[in-house]
């Protein structure tokens, strides 16, 4: 009677592969690296640079404006980048706006439909920096319908919001708050984004160009 004899190295590894695991012992947890310098900087400007679909500093942004009085005629000075351009006029368009919000008034927005305000604009100049505007047109002075008793004028201490758009692209609206009769201006959280893409988008723009070298 033949007997098949199974080599001893088959038997052994057989041995070890059956071989309980030593109770209480323990597999050792890997430690994940500390992280690196400024990675959590680094991370957030990938993300901002997502978000904002860089480059996006193309988008208009307001970061000031001249003092505005009370005054039908005056000169209003809108500072900022990514304006496009556009021809001197008097009227409305759907590029710009100016909102009493103290008094719930609008001049110089047309939006077909929706938006057409009597009380227009002077534009006396347009350009990618700069807007400058001469002042008021139309129906200024006229009775205010939304808050009898008041009239289509400014009045010391109201707020008022300046919306800018890029006529070219469409883009925007900027946008930024002032006090009639006051120095100060503070942008809105949107123009204030855009600012922030632009910076992010210069960042990853340089250290793409420092990268080639």
């Amino acid at each position: 009677m033949m007997i098949d004899r199974v080599p001893n190295d088959t038997l052994a590894q057989t041995a070890r592969t059956k071989a309980p695991t030593d109770v209480g012992v323990q597999a050792e947890t890997p430690i994940a690296p500390a992280p690196k310098p400024f990675a959590a900087l680094r991370s957030l400007g990938v993300m901002m640079a997502l978000i904002c679909s860089v480059p996006c500093h193309a988008g208009p942004i307001i970061t000031s404006v001249s003092q505005i009085s009370t005054q039908e005629s005056q000169t209003i000075q809108i500072v900022g980048s990514g304006f496009g351009t556009q021809a001197p006029y008097t009227g409305d368009t759907g590029y710009i706006k100016l909102f009493d919000v103290t008094k719930s008034w609008a001049a110089g927005y047309l939006n077909p439909g929706i938006e057409d305000d009597f009380v227009t604009l002077i534009v006396e100049s347009w350009g990618d920096s700069s807007i400058v505007l001469g002042g008021f047109s139309g129906s200024w002075g006229a009775p205010n319908p939304s808050l009898p008793g008041t009239t289509w004028t400014l009045n010391d201490g109201d707020k008022e919001e300046i919306y800018v758009w890029n006529p070219q692209s469409g883009s925007g609206p900027a946008s930024i708050t002032a006090t009639i009769g006051s120095s100060a201006s503070t942008p809105e959280p949107g123009s204030l984004v855009l600012l922030g893409c632009g910076l992010v988008g210069a960042w990853a723009c340089g250290r793409k160009r420092i990268k080639r070298f």
